[in-house]
């Protein structure tokens, strides 16, 4: 929910208040729960089964699961350095690596709209930054590897995935591409 205040202009001692909806966009696993998180990466509430409908993200374990809290992806080391058997280096890579993990996730959402696939995504895989993939319409994984060429791996993606010319997948097919490998120079 997002909060505005104004100052009407009739009525300077006026606050105008504007709430704005938050927006279920995906489901994360929670041992035996799950949680539903907005668009805006806020934890909106923790189910007992799946919810139908949204995109599954897998990451990693989850930093904190209580609804209204922000979503962030947590290493099991991060456990381990909460309760002090991590030096502070240790402490500050783990972290790193955290923050890249969600700056992955979030670039990748964004290209995936940019590119029109957004809608058809069905899971989004972050828990290695080094082999970020997704799921396509419940029938087809589609491996990334890095952000590298990111923009040209969704490129070719969407040239496939939408059968553009005729020669890409079907409405039925199954199976796996493989993206992880490709870049614009090779």
């Amino acid at each position: 929910i997002r909060l505005i205040e104004t100052v009407a202009a009739a009525n300077p001692n006026t606050v105008v208040v504007q709430v704005t909806e938050a927006v279920p966009a995906y489901a994360v696993q929670n041992g035996s729960k799950w949680l539903v998180i907005s668009d805006k990466w806020k934890i909106l509430s923790e189910e007992s089964t799946q919810p139908e409908g949204l995109c599954t993200l897998y990451g990693g374990k989850l930093q904190d699961s209580t609804p209204g809290q922000g979503f962030w992806f947590v290493d099991d080391a991060d456990a381990a350095s909460a309760s002090g058997s991590e030096t502070a280096e240790s402490e500050s890579t783990v972290s790193t690596e955290n923050a890249a993990r969600m700056e992955a996730l979030r670039t990748l959402r964004s290209k995936l709209e940019e590119y029109g696939l957004s809608q058809d995504v069905t899971r989004l895989e972050v828990a290695d930054t080094e082999q970020l993939a997704f799921l396509y319409q419940d029938r087809i994984s589609v491996l990334l590897g890095t952000l590298n060429d990111l923009d040209y791996k969704l490129d070719r993606a969407r040239y496939v995935l939408t059968n553009a010319d005729g020669k890409g997948c079907g409405p039925t097919d199954t199976g796996r591409l493989d993206f992880s490998h490709t870049s614009a120079s090779s």
